[in-house]
């Protein structure tokens, strides 16, 4: 359970599936925070279908729909996700200081640790020139890829048209940092509640 592994997972391994079956519908599409928890669960030594099964699992167990409190089945609420995942992040002020607080197999997210609205996985944390990142449904975030689609290119976040108005992505966010170790833990957690 390497950071590098995590790294690793994130470029050679899309999440498969990237959809989690509802009560009575078509299966849901992952978003960019299941994707990342995807890969920690495979870091944690889980198969695709096994990663997918966790996943799959906490997205249901939430789901207003399938629990009879509404009509739509969505995605994993950002909310919770904060809540599980989240509460250790750091803000990275700008792009000038992400290579001092990055390091490869961190987990980024945007928004706010309370209510992220998008999570990618460090590929490389090199120089200051070179931080680069994977994700899932990046295009809403940094304009890559394809929606709701895994992003099969790293992509070099250092550069300006990243950093918009000194802001993070298309639509000026803060940008926050959990690093490896302390990501991996609340999955082990999660892994240790649900099995």
């Amino acid at each position: 359970m390497t950071a590098h592994q995590l790294s690793q997972l994130s470029k050679y391994e899309p999440p498969t599936p990237a959809t989690v079956p509802h009560l009575g519908v078509e299966p849901v599409s992952y978003n960019c925070h299941m994707a990342v928890m995807h890969w920690a669960f495979m870091a944690l030594g889980k198969s695709h279908g096994q990663a997918n099964a966790r996943v799959a699992q906490l997205a249901v167990n939430n789901c207003d729909a399938c629990n009879g409190r509404g009509a739509r089945h969505a995605t994993l609420p950002n909310s919770l996700y904060g809540t599980m995942f989240c509460s250790a992040a750091r803000r990275i002020p700008g792009r000038d200081q992400l290579f001092a607080m990055t390091s490869a197999g961190d987990v980024l997210i945007t928004g706010a640790p309370s209510y992220p609205s998008h999570s990618m996985v460090v590929r490389q944390s090199k120089s200051n020139d070179h931080v680069t990142i994977r994700g899932f449904n990046n295009f809403g975030t940094i304009g890559t890829g394809e929606v709701l689609q895994y992003d099969p290119v790293s992509h070099n976040i250092t550069k300006e048209k990243y950093w918009p108005g000194g802001s993070f992505g298309n639509h000026g966010s803060a940008l926050w940092v959990i690093s490896h170790a302390a990501y991996m833990v609340k999955a082990q957690h999660y892994m240790a509640h649900n099995s």
